[in-house]
């Protein structure tokens, strides 16, 4: 969550963690994986990121390619969930220089485009290892995510 956005906390005087949802149904475990997911959608990165705490998984959020790009340079991540179409930096973007900056580092794209397939399509050319098309079902990024983590995808 970007330091200027409000929190959301249940004390107005005390922010959230960065990257965390207040109140998340089971929480991220001792030593759980890490997940980048990059939207400029803000209800679609709640959404999401709501599903993967639940599921146990440490969660960060990035509204924008260059706060993606910003992230994963300061903080050590095991899968970028990216959205492949935004204002900034479009996720095939990011795909690509993350190829390159994190060549180990997995990347899921997403997309809910007119053309999604198109664009999925490309982002797996440009260093993505698995596709997501939205609008998907909590079991679907569960299943995808899980796959991309033991190789799989």
């Amino acid at each position: 969550m970007p330091a200027d956005s409000p929190s959301k906390s249940a004390d107005p005087g005390r922010p959230e963690p960065a990257g965390r949802v207040p109140g998340g149904a089971a929480g991220p475990r001792a030593g759980a994986r890490c997940i980048l997911v990059v939207d400029d959608d803000a209800h679609l990165l709640d959404v999401v990121q709501r599903m993967l705490d639940g599921a146990g998984f440490r969660v960060l959020v990035a509204a924008s390619g260059a706060e993606a790009l910003q992230r994963v340079a300061a903080e050590p991540v095991d899968l970028v969930l990216c959205d492949v179409l935004m204002p900034d930096r479009e996720g095939l973007e990011i795909c690509a220089l993350l190829r390159k900056s994190h060549p180990g580092l997995p990347v899921i794209a997403m997309s809910g485009a007119l053309r999604a397939d198109a664009y999925l399509t490309m982002a797996l050319k440009l260093g993505a290892v698995a596709r997501l098309a939205k609008p998907f079902e909590r079991d679907e990024l569960l299943g995808i995510v899980q796959a991309t983590l033991l190789g799989r995808a």
